[in-house]
């Protein structure tokens, strides 16, 4: 009879147990349920509040710096002599190892009193065949204001270099002062009103920009 006893008694408390835990499976003794309810995960640990996007990384604003104060003086940085005004590229004869190599101003004409005739300087080098071969022209930079064609220049009306014009550029220009044309070669030629040594004249030049 004790027996008995015992037995129902032990039986209740692995019910309660069961019963406490959410229910014993067939294996799954009370120890293991008890083990079972006292683990517990804790939201926190996930890091979700911790993780870093690096987002605020990648701000670049301010950094890229552009070196737009840098002035190259067409041609006038090179110590090269004055070409002679009659020096023709790929025309004009020379002697190799004798004739020297020489600065030939190039491009459109700069505003009378200006530090150097033309916006660039090539360098022009008597080459194997004894004729006078010029580099690619070097312009000054920045562009002056007056020089920088718009977006969108306008058509250049029936002017000839040289020619009187009417409004002169003057300063950092208008922003659209540069008008274009092409050539009967088909290149891209643009023209500018500047104050010459006589008055407004035009100035044209194969496109410089």
């Amino acid at each position: 009879m004790r027996f008995h006893i015992s037995l129902f008694i032990g039986s209740l408390g692995v019910a309660l147990v069961c019963a406490s835990a959410g229910g014993c499976g067939d294996n799954q003794s009370p120890t293991a349920a008890a083990t079972t309810t006292t683990t517990t995960n804790d939201a926190g640990s996930t890091g979700t509040g911790s993780t870093d996007t690096g987002t605020s990384g990648n701000n670049n604003n301010g950094t890229t710096t552009t070196d737009g104060g840098t002035t190259k003086d067409g041609g006038n940085t090179s110590n090269l002599a004055a070409c002679d005004a009659n020096l023709k590229d790929k025309v004009t004869t020379c002697t190799v190892g004798t004739s020297p190599s020489c600065a030939k101003s190039c491009g459109p004409d700069l505003a009378d009193g200006s530090s150097q005739s033309k916006l660039g300087n090539k360098e022009c080098d008597c080459n194997a065949s004894g004729v006078y071969i010029c580099q690619s022209c070097v312009y000054e930079t920045p562009i002056p204001g007056c020089y920088v064609p718009s977006a969108t220049p306008t058509n250049c009306p029936a002017v000839v270099d040289g020619t009187p014009c009417t409004t002169v550029c003057t300063g950092n220009g208008t922003g659209n002062d540069v008008c274009t044309r092409t050539t009967s070669a088909g290149k891209t030629e643009g023209c500018v009103c500047v104050q010459g040594k006589d008055g407004p004249t035009w100035t044209c030049a194969t496109s410089w920009w």
